[in-house]
């Protein structure tokens, strides 16, 4: 007579109890240890792609129609005014290089060459004059906003144009908040 009972039946029940034993584990180990992968990422590494601090880009002047001043004249005012910025610390400049892409006037809206700058702050100005006199229109725009933070007209005989890239300088410092990095003259 054969033994009715015994292990035979009892085997499947064991092996899923195991099964399902171990699954929890799994579920619940994993719930409470913290990923190996994710502690290893060092965050500092991490460079940031835009500028850290403020940033402006000087464009090129543009000289009104029917105007006497020689392009030369005013190419040295923003170079100056664009040299005078860099050297305000904490301030990030765009290169000469990088703008005069908008020499010839052709201008993308503020918010496009901001972008493609790299920079919160453009400024531009129109130049004009006859003989020894010259006007500079000036504005100072926030590219990501579109709106114009600042606008100033100068006058100035050529013998003094160190004085106006100066003066031009030092206003763009006081509206974006950084007269206190201006250079000392």
């Amino acid at each position: 007579m054969a033994k009715s009972g015994g292990i035979g039946p009892l085997i499947p029940v064991a092996v899923t109890g195991v099964m399902f034993a171990v699954v929890l584990g799994i579920f619940f180990g994993s719930q409470s240890d913290p990923d190996p992968i994710a502690e290893d990422v060092d965050v500092t590494a991490i460079e940031p792609d835009e500028p850290i601090g403020p940033a402006i880009a000087v464009l090129p002047f543009l000289i009104r129609a029917n105007s006497s001043i020689a392009p030369g004249v005013a190419d040295n005012l923003a170079d100056q005014i664009t040299k005078n910025l860099m050297e305000a610390e904490g301030l990030t400049v765009s290169p000469k290089d990088q703008v005069a892409v908008y020499e010839n006037g052709v201008r993308p809206s503020l918010g496009e060459m901001s972008y493609d700058l790299r920079v919160r702050y453009i400024f531009q100005a129109i130049i004009y004059g006859e003989d020894n006199e010259i006007r500079v229109d000036a504005r100072l725009d926030d590219g990501m906003t579109g709106y114009t933070l600042w606008t100033g007209s100068y006058w100035a005989e050529r013998v003094t144009l160190f004085d106006l890239h100066t003066e031009i300088s030092n206003s763009i410092l006081n509206e974006i908040g950084m007269a206190d990095a201006a250079p000392a003259n």
